[in-house]
């Protein structure tokens, strides 16, 4: 299922990263957090930028929710997020209510050595 969230808070990073000005108040309030954090910390949120851009699009659009991933001129706005994640939730509440995801989709680290 991918996240509202996590696709959110990416593109809110590369929009502040890039000196994007902040087009409404979801932005305003994002930007000022970031604009607190050290630079090592900026510096984990570019890899992660990267890190986020080498995946495959296939892959990304299973972790990451398609319809937020914009391009950097265009802003996430309140109304935009909670319609995604809301999407997201009644998605993931159907799944574990009729038990179709029960179990982890991805194994874990310790699991796989």
């Amino acid at each position: 299922m991918p996240s509202a969230l996590a696709m959110s808070m990416l593109h809110l990073t590369r929009r502040f990263l890039l000196g994007q000005p902040a087009a409404n108040p979801l932005e305003v309030e994002g930007f000022g957090i970031l604009d607190r954090m050290s630079p090592a910390m900026r510096d984990v949120l570019s890899c992660a930028l990267e890190a986020f851009d080498e995946l495959p699009p296939r892959l990304r659009g299973e972790l990451f929710e398609p319809s937020l991933h914009l391009s950097p001129d265009q802003a996430i706005d309140a109304d935009r997020l909670s319609t995604a994640w809301a999407q997201e939730v009644v998605h993931r509440v159907g799944l574990l209510t009729t038990g179709l995801e029960t179990q982890p989709r991805h194994r874990s680290r310790e699991a796989s050595h």
